[in-house]
C-alpha cells in the first residue's frame, strides 16, 4: 500500500516537472512575440509623443487682388485655422496615449511582415549581448500574436499600407517593425522600429519581477 502510495505521488511529481518544462520551453518565435507584445504599447507611445506637429501653410496670396487689409484677414484666417488643427490633433494624440495601458482599448496596426536583422545592427555591444541568432530572416506575424498585448493589434499585408482601408482610414497608424535579436540568457532583446522617414533602435530586459519585458531605449538610428 505504502508503495503504491510512493509510486503515484512519484508520478504526480514527474507529471507536474513536465507541464511546468512545456511551459517555459517556447519556440524563438514565440518569444518573439512575447518580447513585442510586452513593449509595443511603450513603443506605440513614444510614437505618437514625437509626432512632429503640422507645419503651417503658405500663406502668400496675390497681393494685385486683395487689398492689404484683406490678405491680412486671410493670413489671420489661415493662421487661426491652422492652430485649431494642431489642437485638435493634439488632443486626440492625448486621448489615445491615455487608452494604451487600458486592456484592447486602442488599436494600431504593425506591418505583417518582420524584416530580416543581424548581429551587425548591434555592433559595438557584443560584449554583453550574445544572441540566441545572429541572424534572423523575414517572417510574416499574425494578430493572433499579440493577444497579451494591452494594445489592440491589427497586422496589415505590406501592399495595403497605402491602399483602401489603411488610406481611408486616418486613425489607423502602422509602423513597420524588425526580427527580435535575443541574447542567450533571455535576459535582454533588441529589435527596430520604422515609423514613416525615422528608423527606431529598441533595446528591452526581461524583469523577471513584473514577468515582462520592459523598454530599456529607443533611440534614433545613426
Amino acid at each position: 500500500m505504502r508503495k503504491g502510495a510512493f509510486i503515484f505521488i512519484l508520478s504526480l511529481f514527474f507529471i507536474n516537472c513536465l507541464e511546468k518544462t512545456k511551459v517555459v520551453e517556447k519556440t524563438y518565435e514565440e518569444l518573439e512575440a512575447e518580447v513585442l507584445s510586452d513593449v509595443l504599447p511603450d513603443v506605440i507611445k513614444d510614437y505618437y509623443k514625437k509626432q512632429p506637429i503640422i507645419p503651417p501653410p503658405p500663406f502668400e496670396t496675390n497681393s494685385k487682388t486683395f487689398s492689404k487689409k484683406q490678405l491680412d484677414s486671410i493670413n489671420t484666417t489661415n493662421t487661426n485655422n491652422w492652430k485649431i488643427l494642431n489642437s485638435q490633433i493634439s488632443k486626440a494624440r492625448d486621448s489615445f496615449i491615455k487608452l494604451i495601458p487600458k486592456h484592447k482599448k486602442a488599436t494600431f496596426g504593425i506591418v505583417d511582415s518582420l524584416w530580416s536583422i543581424t548581429l551587425e545592427k548591434i555592433k559595438g555591444t557584443e560584449n554583453y549581448f550574445f544572441p540566441l541568432c545572429d541572424s534572423l530572416n523575414t517572417r510574416v506575424i499574425y494578430s493572433s500574436d499579440f493577444l497579451t498585448c494591452s494594445v489592440n493589434i491589427k497586422t496589415i499585408p505590406k501592399d495595403s499600407i497605402f491602399e483602401g482601408e489603411i488610406r481611408n482610414n486616418p486613425n489607423l497608424r502602422v509602423i513597420g517593425l524588425s526580427r527580435v535579436l535575443i541574447d542567450k540568457p533571455k535576459e535582454n532583446a533588441y529589435f527596430e522600429v520604422f515609423q514613416y522617414n525615422d528608423l527606431k533602435k529598441v533595446s528591452c530586459y526581461y524583469l523577471e519581477e513584473k514577468n515582462k519585458w520592459i523598454v530599456k531605449e529607443i533611440v534614433e538610428y545613426d
